[in-house]
């Protein structure tokens, strides 16, 4: 007996619980992708709130450094704005060097240059870059360095010549006994510092002032004498400091002669004035041996014989005395002007022409 079975029927009821199988798979994998992705966006929320709780608990506990961070920022700025200002402010190196390296020609030292690297060099055989050797250069040739590039960087600080007329220039002592070789050329810059400049930029130069402080009376003789219609000088009397009308010449033996004859007219017991008397007497008496004998100020052997107790006991004070019996050797206005006294006895047994003129000329009389 033959039956017949339908396939079709078969396939099609194995197919549909396949596909619910898968159906029910997908549905399953669809949760789980929404757990997951429910976790990952749970994650990220707590790693943010984290974030933010571990970043405001860094932030309250380092507030100094940031602090500190914010002056460091304030300074760069600051620094560099001063850095710009003094760029725009800085002098024109060619103007620099124009005038400094003119001055020197002037002076006779072109041996020496700044070049246009604010280099200063020395020609030789060929340039040599000495800005780091100054140890190398002799005082008086640094003193005229400085003095060149001092006039260079005032120069260059103007933008119109006329302003220099509101500039006022002090020299503190601009020769000293290190410089008596350049002696002349140090003076001659400060005296003709005008006529230079005026020669060097092709316009006209003036300053408002020159104060020029020194003891030296050879630099005070040359100014004097060169700017003698306009030239004051400041001196002190009666403890007070006053301009004065400059003498056109002044001497220091005839400075310290004046001072001997006004103690001796006028002593007084201020310490420091007896102490300075004191000091020019010895000077005095040195000057007269040293033209006395041409070969040694030594005033002792002047002295032999001649009865000038107070003056022979400053020599030997000189000689063997404590060191403030050196500064100070006699104890007494009264003592200092019968010294002066025997001083001036001295230049009138050696001297008698001198005597009379310092007689004449300072109103002394030896008798009184």
């Amino acid at each position: 007996m033959k039956q017949s079975i339908s396939i079709i029927t078969e396939l099609e009821t194995l197919q549909k619980s396949h596909i619910d199988i898968i159906n029910n798979n997908n549905q399953i994998i669809a949760q789980i992708m929404d757990e997951i992705a429910t976790i990952s966006s749970r994650r990220k929320m707590l790693n943010k709130k984290l974030a933010g709780h571990f970043a405001k608990k860094m932030w309250l506990e380092y507030s100094s450094i940031r602090e500190k961070i914010n002056e460091m920022n304030n300074l760069i700025e600051e620094n560099n704005n001063l850095i710009n200002k003094l760029e725009k402010e800085s002098p024109p190196q060619d103007t620099v060097n124009t005038i400094f390296n003119s001055l020197l020609s002037y002076i006779g030292l072109e041996e020496y240059f700044i070049d246009s690297n604010k280099k200063l060099n020395l020609r030789l055989d060929k340039n040599y870059d000495i800005s780091s050797e100054g140890r190398r250069i002799s005082s008086a040739q640094r003193k005229i360095l400085s003095l060149c590039y001092f006039f260079a960087e005032i120069i260059s600080e103007v933008d119109t010549i006329s302003k220099l007329r509101h500039y006022i220039l002090i020299f503190d002592d601009p020769v000293d006994s290190s410089d008596y070789i350049y002696f002349h050329s140090i003076t001659s810059v400060i005296e003709k510092s005008e006529q230079i400049l005026t020669r060097i930029l092709e316009k006209e130069v003036k300053f408002g002032q020159f104060f020029v402080l020194t003891h030296n009376s050879i630099l005070y003789n040359r100014l004097s004498c060169k700017w003698s219609n306009k030239c004051k000088s400041i001196k002190k009397e009666n403890g007070v400091t006053v301009f004065c009308k400059a003498e056109k010449m002044i001497n220091n033996y005839n400075e310290y002669i004046k001072a001997i004859c006004k103690y001796y007219r006028n002593p007084v017991s201020q310490k420091s004035r007896m102490i300075y008397i004191g000091n020019i007497i010895r000077r005095v008496l040195e000057i007269l041996a040293s033209f006395d004998s041409l070969e040694t100020n030594n005033f002792e052997n002047m002295l032999d014989g001649m009865g000038k107790t107070r003056l022979a006991l400053l020599a030997n004070h000189l000689s063997h005395d404590s060191f403030s019996k050196v500064l100070d050797p006699f104890s007494s206005p009264d003592e200092i002007r019968k010294a002066c006294q025997e001083l001036l006895e001295v230049i009138q047994d050696r001297h008698p022409n001198q005597f009379n003129t310092i007689k004449s000329k300072f109103e002394i009389d030896l008798s009184s």
